[in-house]
């Protein structure tokens, strides 16, 4: 037996009355020694009573018998094991102690009461008919807390596989054993035979019309075998075939033809002979089928894209060719179409504002891109460091074993008095962005000229590449325009230094004020492996000088409109001095990913020629790669957008015998088609999730707006479903509605003065409960509920009544008794202040018996013993007397202590004499 306190806070209280009753002794200071103590001591009693109740004591005395509820799983993933664990329970109870009780909790989607807590052994086999469809192990939980809390605690046991499918029952358990009930978990294997299950039906939520939808089917099945499989759209079969079913999960791949727009609603139906379980046979989809869509097809040189473009025809896409010089100058130009792609287009082609504007277009509209290569592209063609690379999967800068030769780079610039401002700004930063391209070891020199040379950064290894940016950018304008002697001081540093490639940027936007004699300065140059490339900036500069040296010096001439496309030319320069970005050793490409493409390639891939190296970004899905594991094809999501790299060309030059490979339409059909913005209309965002018997839809939108929305959900059948809509943040809405495994279409719609507006519908799938999955036990759930509710994991029912730890108590309130002894004493002392003490009390009224016609003779004051309030009056009044004194120094009080002495023993002697007459 041991006492506890409910509420133990509440002894705080103890506190300040300790402090109130020292007040209160203090105040009792006029009362006898015997009387203030009495007093002192019932009053204490009272308070420490009174605070004891208020802490809400309990007297716990140990059960000797144990309390235990067995709750069953009849859920249908465990429905056959029904049987089973009542006959378990049925063995365990026939040789608990007779004094132990037990009782029965089923569940399934919820949870019913089979027995209550009984010492008899038997029970009946038959138990309540529960939803089969979801596994709500929490339910079993609190129902079976419920019937424990009664008797102090107990203990629970689940007989389950562990597969829950609604609630939460790692919380029921923490809250259980917070009531001293114990939980352990016995876990029971799933159904088994044989069944075979769609375990996932993946179709495209848009499609354009004429496209050719992507369907890919899952199916998990329990046994190998042949099953018949059947696809279904709008109710009408398009694939029934036979299928080859491995134990495990198998995948299939159809496609359908999106003749109409509208909605298409595809279902898939497995069949296995012999199948235990309908319910998981079936699954559903819908696309949503869109008018044709339009690609911007961009040319480096005409041709260069024919082969994809008279691939695109067939899949009656709207396709436009045009020229780079013809690209898109507005953003409203460019999202006119729903995807881009770049043919071998040189990065010098595209002003800064272009490329800009093509990273806008993907991150925050969704356009899709894509970039083919070429001799004019990706690296070569200039775009490292642009607003392109960012875009794309893959990057410029090479790593690994893509080693490039040493290298010696001379940057000859103008500075004079016509490069002022924006002009000398964009150069620098240009040789700032190929400083960033070449390696540590690489030689990098800059060389200002106006009429005399400046070596602004001399020629040396970039040791660090942040000083040689900042040395660069101290370039000022100058004065007046003459080439040759900067051109002659970058030959002469490039001369003497040992390196595998040499070469020379010359750029600039005049004429040079001296005719001297290029031609031997530039074949020496050759003789010592040093070429030379030059760039024309606006129509003032010197073009048939500059292209004339260009061509001399066995590099390339650039006519320079646009300032902005400055930086992309340096960086395709540096880039073709190494000549490393072209890969040309033919090879066969390998298939790394799985997927929408998988299907084109079961019979291998076709030989390739050559590529330009690149390196995959580290989120980007490399689908095809090289021999040397470099990315070939590579996807990743930008943004809102999609983006591919084919790093090959589109020609066959590069790509061998692709262009006339037997999947070259419907391969680059997918490519196209996976860049498509998913819904470039929809203002919200739908998931769909089945809990229980519900659906629930999360609907969020980009706008986060709070604006009440008011839904309503149709089934396939045309039948109105009830809903639920609430607010769950901004721009974030849930709904719930009942609902089976199939087809519905959902509406919103915002409430205006003119009442409601349809502001978005959209079909969606829900499917079939998680429950006709096919699953394992889940022990790791098991484990973690029998942790919360501090049990284990058993593996027998032996000792399910074997005593507990903590055994349960029977706890009896005392409070009230406690209260009811505080009116008592309370009471008792009210009674003693106003009446006096027993003991004096008891001899006065005897005495007064004895001697009544004495005691009538006598004043009231002495006929009677005074009261506590009357003693304390005399008290006060003797203190009041001291002061006053006799003559021979005795006070009054002194005499009259004596005299009450005398008065009380002449009245106890009259009283003697009378008992002996």
């Amino acid at each position: 037996m041991e006492f506890a306190f409910l509420n133990p806070f509440a002894l705080l209280l103890l506190l300040p009355c300790i402090a109130w009753l020292w007040f209160f002794l203090r105040s009792l200071k006029a009362l006898p020694s015997y009387d203030r103590w009495t007093i002192f001591s019932l009053r204490t009693m009272i308070v420490l009573l009174l605070v004891a109740a208020i802490a809400q004591p309990e007297q716990r005395l140990t059960k000797d018998e144990e309390n235990v509820i067995f709750v069953i799983d009849q859920s249908a993933s465990v429905e056959n094991q029904g049987n089973k664990m009542l006959k378990d329970i049925s063995e365990i109870v026939e040789v608990k102690n007779e004094n132990d009780q037990y009782g029965i909790v089923s569940l399934g989607q919820e949870a019913v009461v089979e027995r209550s807590l009984q010492n008899n052994l038997s029970f009946g086999s038959d138990l309540s008919q529960v939803k089969q469809d979801v596994t709500n192990l929490s339910e079993g939980i609190q129902l079976a807390s419920g019937l424990l809390t009664n008797q102090g605690g107990g203990r629970i046991v689940m007989l389950t596989d562990g597969n829950e499918t609604a609630g939460d029952a790692v919380d029921a358990a923490s809250i259980a054993q917070q009531q001293n009930i114990t939980i352990d978990v016995m876990t029971y294997a799933p159904m088994t035979g044989p069944d075979a299950s769609i375990a996932l039906f993946e179709t495209p939520a848009t499609v354009y019309q004429g496209e050719l939808a992507n369907l890919q089917v899952t199916v998990d099945s329990t046994i190998s075998g042949e099953a018949s499989l059947r696809i279904l759209k709008n109710n009408n079969v398009i694939a029934n075939e036979t299928v080859a079913l491995d134990e495990g999960a198998n995948a299939f791949q159809f496609s359908a033809l999106t003749e109409t727009a509208g909605t298409d609603v595809y279902k898939a139906e497995i069949q296995l002979p012999q199948d235990n379980v309908a319910e998981n046979n079936v699954a559903y989809g819908v696309s949503t089928v869109e008018g044709p869509p339009r690609v911007l097809i961009v040319e480096g040189e005409p041709g260069n894209a024919v082969n994809v473009s008279s691939a695109l025809q067939p899949i009656n896409m709207g396709v436009d060719v045009i020229a780079s010089s013809q690209f898109p100058m507005t953003l409203t130009s460019l999202l006119d179409y729903d995807a881009l792609l770049m043919a071998n287009v040189p990065g010098s082609s595209l002003s800064q504002e272009q490329m800009e504007m093509v990273e806008t277009a993907v991150k925050e509209f969704g356009m899709g891109f894509i970039m083919t290569g070429g001799d004019q592209s990706f690296g070569l063609g200039g775009y490292f460091n642009t607003p392109i690379e960012k875009v794309l999967p893959v990057s410029m800068s090479l790593s690994g074993e893509k080693e490039i030769p040493s290298l010696g780079i001379v940057y000859v610039l103008d500075r004079s008095g016509s490069m002022s401002g924006y002009k000398l700004s964009i150069a620098k930063e240009a040789v700032a962005r190929s400083i960033e391209m070449v390696r540590e070891k690489d030689a990098v020199g800059l060389i200002a000229f106006d009429s005399a040379p400046w070596e602004v950064l001399p020629l040396q290894t970039l040791e660090d590449k942040e000083e040689a940016i900042n040395q660069v950018g101290t370039l000022t304008s100058g004065g007046g325009t003459d080439i040759m002697p900067g051109l002659r001081m970058a030959y002469d540093r490039l001369r003497a230094l040992d390196v595998q490639r040499k070469h020379i940027v010359l750029l600039t936007d005049g004429h040079s004020s001296s005719n001297a004699a290029y031609n031997s300065l530039l074949s020496d140059g050759l003789d010592n492996n040093i070429t030379l490339s030059s760039v024309a900036i606006g129509d003032s500069a010197d073009r048939r000088l500059l292209e004339g040296l260009a061509e001399i010096g066995e590099g390339r001439f650039y006519n320079v409109l646009d300032v902005s496309t400055i930086p992309t030319i340096l960086s395709r320069e540096t880039a073709l001095t190494t000549r490393t970005y072209i890969v040309d050793d033919p090879f066969y490409p390998t298939f790394r990913s799985t997927g929408a493409y998988s299907n084109w390639f079961s019979n291998g891939a076709p030989q390739m020629n050559a590529y330009i190296a690149t390196t995959a970004k580290g989120r980007a899905s490399v689908i095809l790669e090289s021999a040397k594991a470099d990315p070939i094809l590579a996807q990743w999501s930008y943004g809102l957008g999609e983006t591919v790299a084919w790093t090959s060309d589109l020609s066959g030059e590069w790509s061998g015998g692709w262009p006339t490979w037997s999947n070259w339409q419907p391969f680059w059909g997918d490519i196209i088609t996976s860049t498509f913005r998913s819904n470039s209309t929809d203002p919200y965002y739908t998931q769909v999730n089945r809990i229980a018997d519900e659906a629930k839809v999360t609907v969020t939108s980009e706008s986060n707006t709070t604006t009440p929305l008011v839904s309503q959900v149709v089934s396939e059948e045309g039948d109105i479903v009830e809903t639920t809509t609430r607010v769950t943040g901004p721009g974030s809405y849930e709904i719930r509605f009942p609902s089976q495994a199939g087809v519905y279409y959902l509406q919103l719609f915002e409430e205006g003065a003119e009442g409601k507006e349809l502001v978005f519908q959209k079909g969606i799938t829900v499917p079939f409960s998680e429950e006709f999955d096919l699953r394992t036990e889940n022990k790791q759930l098991a484990q973690r509920v029998a942790n919360a509710g501090g049990g284990q994991v058993i593996e027998s029912l032996k000792d399910v009544f074997a005593p507990m730890e903590n055994p349960p108590q029977q706890a009896t309130e005392v409070g009230r008794w406690l209260i009811l002894l505080v009116f008592f004493l309370f009471f008792m002392e009210i009674a003693l202040r106003r009446f006096g003490f027993p003991v004096r009390l008891a001899s006065t009224m005897q005495a007064s018996f004895a001697t009544k016609k004495d005691t009538e003779s006598r004043s009231p004051q002495k006929g009677r013993v005074p009261n506590i309030r009357e003693k304390s009056a005399q008290v006060a009044q003797n203190k009041n007397n001291k002061s006053t004194k006799t003559k021979g120094g005795k006070t009054v009080e002194e005499s009259g202590e004596r005299t009450d002495k005398d008065d009380r023993m002449k009245r106890l002697l009259d009283a003697k004499k009378r008992r002996q007459r």
